[in-house]
């Protein structure tokens, strides 16, 4: 009787194996579609600024902050700090992102000069990337 219990309990495991077996194999095999990585809501809006209305109040006052955000937090990851070593933070930002961002920038003194085009924006996001 200890025997057929046991063939009885192997019979039963071995169901219970292919019962859940083909789902695995399945999720495994199967290819996941890739949704494209979306784009950061910050990075959107800044665009649609430049591309709308891109005067120089409107660089320094919805782009800029932003960017200077996230400049203190690449930085910050190096372990450099954007306000109190400044020499260090234009060299790692470059000079056209570090005018942008440092902390004694005034406001533009024609407000509605111009701002900023598209291109420079990718440049001084893919800066920021590199850092």
């Amino acid at each position: 009787m200890t025997l057929a219990l046991e063939i009885i309990t192997l019979v039963l495991g071995a169901v219970a194996m292919l019962a859940v077996l083909p789902r695995g194999r399945r999720l495994s095999w199967t290819r996941r579609r890739r949704t494209p990585p979306q784009r950061p809501t910050d990075l959107a809006r800044m665009e649609r600024v430049v591309m709308l209305r891109s005067t120089a109040a409107e660089v320094h006052r919805r782009i800029r902050p932003p960017l200077r955000e996230i400049a203190l937090s690449r930085l910050g990851n190096r372990g450099v700090r954007l306000d109190h070593q400044p020499e260090v933070a234009r060299q790692l930002l470059g000079d056209e992102l570090w005018e942008l961002v440092r902390p004694d920038r005034p406001q533009p003194e024609d407000p509605r000069g111009p701002g900023m085009t598209l291109e420079e924006l990718e440049r001084l996001t893919d800066r920021l990337e590199a850092v």
